[in-house]
């Protein structure tokens, strides 16, 4: 038995292996000095695909932002606009973050958004979502190491998954998937670290990482029973002791649940409830999950969502490379745990058959719901491209193909992810017109929204008014005070009252009514005889606005 407990690999070319394990898991930041002082790093094929991650990232940042799709996802100015609620806003604190979204992201950005600049283009969120795809190439390229693959084949796995361009696209914006990847990929890396070589601190990154996982999006949770179970079993086989091996569970017990400890006590802090997240945590009118029906139909959606995202060549390269790299695990169970980061398709599998699936498919890419939820599935499909064919020739060969794949889909414009932002907000036009509008006109006194609806944080953002003059459903103390006397409106310098589409008529209209209000702004939508914004003054209209009306599209 060996210091670190794992038994020893018989042979002196198995020990060989053991310590090329050894020297790939302790980091690229060991820095030989070279003649003249200067440094190095020791591993070139992990800085140069870092190096090409980065200049593809940087590329389709610039394009994302030329076509005006940084912002596209409906949910993306929310995820800019949270964080910076946290210090500006009428009830500026912590308590600002919600439980709507799992939080890691929104405190990640929390440095940026403190400056406007970045802030009010999104960008503040695009720098996170960089670095995140930076550490998720990283940790890919060191899982392959680690599960004994050359660092040619290494580089490989971590081109693939940079090249592509679902990947890329949701490397940039400001949305959750880029440090879902990252969280998850690290959390694997450690786990089977642990696995082959042992060792408490490794252990308790292995822990730490998956609270990190389980505060980047509720889809991880299914890591942890999985883990679990990997875990037990590696301590049982490992250690005779019981002590031994209920100190070993312990550890990461404790190391890997508090993610989900920290969320469920942000739910009562905030909520009062634990469970507050299932429910509608903004307010009582809003909508967590739109679902298909149950079943087998909603089953198929995240295979078909994964293969749109990762385009032909990856899923066929990732489908024939595991197939090899089960066969060759045979030998060894502990190389089975890069099979976690297959954990999407369980938990949207399992999703689907109890409750409905969210992956709601359409004609097009544009007319999916949900589609870019398939992007997580990527580092999977580049490590098992990678690590289960090895061959260099086959490994380059397949490399050359992905990457041409890629080339292909951007192209002809078959980017899941991309087109999917597309059609995310129809009315998205429609909404920047009327934020220019209230940045132009509302100048003055705070700006209230009796029901909250999914444009709201788009309007406030694109306005590039200041936060704090905002009161909606997250700002519960004084919201909860105008639903209950409307009259305090007026006293606590509330000078616009914006309606978004139809929602909630009873909280509007009472406010509108102990304010007098006037219709100054009302875009209504195409073709319906409906409304999609209407923004009341309670004073005079500005002059040249009174009863200002959008043009059509």
């Amino acid at each position: 038995m060996s210091a670190t407990g794992l038994p020893p690999l018989p042979g002196t070319a198995a020990q060989a292996r053991t310590r090329e394990r050894r020297s790939a898991a302790a980091g690229w930041l060991q820095l030989p000095p070279t003649p003249g002082g200067v440094f190095r790093p020791a591993d070139p094929w992990l800085v140069v695909a870092l190096l090409f991650a980065l200049v593809l990232l940087v590329v389709t940042a610039v394009l994302a932002g030329q076509a005006d799709l940084i912002l596209a996802y409906q949910d993306a100015p929310s995820h800019v606009v949270t964080p910076r609620r946290v210090f500006d806003n009428a009830e500026a604190s912590f308590a600002q973050l919600g439980t709507h979204w799992t939080p890691l992201y929104h405190v990640l950005v929390l440095p940026f958004v403190w400056l406007d600049p970045i802030y009010e283009n999104g960008v503040s969120g695009t720098i996170v979502s960089i670095l995140a795809s930076l550490a998720a190439c990283w940790y890919l390229y060191r899982l392959c190491l680690m599960a004994g693959t050359s660092r040619q084949a290494a580089f490989a796995a971590a081109v693939m998954l940079a090249a592509s361009p679902s990947f890329l696209y949701a490397g940039v914006i400001p949305m959750l998937y880029a440090t879902i990847m990252a969280a998850t990929t690290a959390n694997v890396y450690y786990l089977a670290r642990w696995a082959q070589l042992g060792g408490g601190f490794t252990l308790l990154a292995a822990g730490l990482s998956l609270s990190l996982a389980t505060l980047a999006h509720f889809d991880t949770w299914i890591l942890a029973p999985l883990e679990l179970a990997v875990v037990l079993g590696i301590a049982r086989s490992r250690w005779r002791g019981t002590k031994r091996i209920e100190s070993t569970v312990l550890l990461w017990l404790v190391a890997g649940g508090y993610g989900l400890f920290l969320f469920l006590l942000m739910n009562v802090m905030i909520y009062g409830d634990p469970l507050a997240f299932l429910g509608g945590t903004i307010d009582d009118t809003t909508t967590v999950f739109n679902v298909s029906e149950p079943g087998l139909d909603g089953a198929s959606a995240y295979p078909h969502a994964a293969y749109l995202n990762a385009g032909p060549a990856l899923v066929a390269a990732g489908a024939v490379g595991l197939v090899l790299y089960l066969l060759r695990a045979r030998s060894d169970a502990r190389l089975l745990i890069p099979l976690l980061l297959l954990y999407p398709l369980a938990f949207y599998t399992v999703q689907a058959l109890s409750s409905g699936s969210i992956i709601i498919p359409g004609d097009g890419l544009g007319d999916w719901r949900n589609l870019r939820y398939g992007v997580t599935i990527l580092p999977a499909l580049a490590f098992f491209a990678a690590a289960g064919i090895r061959n260099h020739v086959g490994v380059a060969v397949v490399t050359a193909l992905v990457c041409a794949g890629g080339v292909l889909m951007a192209t002809s414009g078959q980017v899941a992810a991309w087109e999917d932002a597309e059609g995310d907000v129809p009315y998205a036009p429609r909404i920047e017109r009327a934020a220019q509008w209230m940045g132009e006109h509302a100048t003055a006194g705070r700006i209230y929204f009796p029901a909250h609806h999914e444009f709201l944080d788009r309007l406030q953002l694109q306005s590039g008014l200041d936060s704090s003059r905002f009161i909606d459903a997250n700002d519960s103390k004084l919201w909860k005070k105008f639903r209950r006397r409307p009259h305090a409106l007026i006293e606590s310098d509330v000078k616009w009252i914006v309606w978004l589409r139809v929602r909630a008529p009873e909280r509007v209209r009472p406010a509108l009514a102990a304010t007098g209000a006037n219709l100054c702004f009302i875009d209504e939508v195409p073709d319906s005889g409906r409304y999609l914004i209407r923004i009341y003054s309670t004073g005079e209209c500005p002059a040249k606005a009174r009863h200002t009306k959008a043009p059509r599209d």
